[in-house]
């Protein structure tokens, strides 16, 4: 199906050549119209649907039941402040599983998130069950013990450092004093300390020629954890667990993840055992013209 205008509809309000990041719309003589080209370069934001208040507007890949109409009143900042200030990261967990319904509100909430370029670049991997996490558990763990090894020589270094890249391997070797500490305690105490014994995994990843695709995994990401918040669960973000699956092509092929398709994040959800009475309000740079 083309991109179309119902002339029938379509009143020549304009609201959809204003909302239109590609400026695509034009006047016509008896409604708005498309202007050459049109179908594509459009980014199928939705931004022109959603705008039209006479629901004259058709763009191919959105479908009607993808759009619903807005409720007038929205939380205010004082209330959206207090909400964002409670959460916290969490690593211990209750042995309740997340039940189905629970998942499928976080993805619903991912499903509204901002994109780069208006099309859904960030797909998500869940794993619900901690029987599916554990078989992961020690083969992840060894694959930084191997890493810590091979950090502890010059040859080492540098096989690793080509193996893996450099912006990669700059960001594991700056944490190494946090890993190594993680083994540790993994070995004193038999606590798994990467996704920490959570029932839930959700890994978000993306093609890897997707312009912008780690914002939009991210910003997914923080979409599904703010979402989980709210239904009670506890989260935290974990940026040790891509690393073992991109460079791991058979558990890449175990979990369904495309082989061109890159892990950015992953998300550990459950029922939180612990509970925070304080927030904290961090400083943040700020640099005002």
């Amino acid at each position: 199906m083309a991109n179309l205008i119902d002339i029938e509809k379509c009143t020549l309000c304009g609201m959809c050549r204003l909302t239109c990041p590609s400026r695509l719309f034009e006047p016509g003589d008896k409604a708005m119209q498309f202007i050459d080209g049109a179908d594509e370069l459009c980014l199928r934001c939705g931004h022109c649907i959603a705008a039209c208040p006479v629901d004259a507007v058709r763009i191919d890949g959105l479908n009607e039941a993808m759009f619903s109409k807005l409720d007038s009143e929205q939380i205010g900042y004082d209330e959206l402040q207090r909400f964002m200030l409670a959460r916290r990261s969490v690593r211990n967990f209750s042995d309740q599983p997340v039940a189905q319904d629970m998942v499928n509100q976080m993805v619903k909430s991912i499903s509204t998130a901002p994109t780069g370029l208006g099309i859904v670049s960030a797909n998500v991997c869940i794993i619900n069950g901690r029987e599916k996490i554990e078989p992961m558990i020690g083969p992840m763990v060894e694959f930084y013990r191997k890493f810590m090894r091979g950090m502890g020589n010059g040859i080492g270094r540098t096989i690793m450092r080509l193996m893996m890249g450099k912006d990669l391997f700059t960001a594991l070797r700056d944490f190494t004093p946090v890993i190594k500490r993680m083994l540790d305690y993994y070995d004193e105490t038999g606590v798994e300390p990467i996704t920490w014994g959570a029932p839930l995994l959700m890994l978000f990843h993306v093609p890897q020629t997707v312009l912008g695709g780690s914002q939009d995994a991210v910003i997914s990401c923080t979409y599904a954890m703010l979402a989980a918040h709210a239904m009670g669960l506890g989260t935290t973000m974990i940026g040790m667990v891509p690393p073992y699956i991109n460079k791991n092509a058979k558990e890449k092929e175990r979990l369904g993840i495309p082989a061109e398709n890159n892990i950015e994040l992953s998300l550990i959800v459950g029922h939180p055992k612990e509970r925070f009475v304080k927030g904290i309000q961090r400083t943040v740079p700020v640099q005002q013209i």
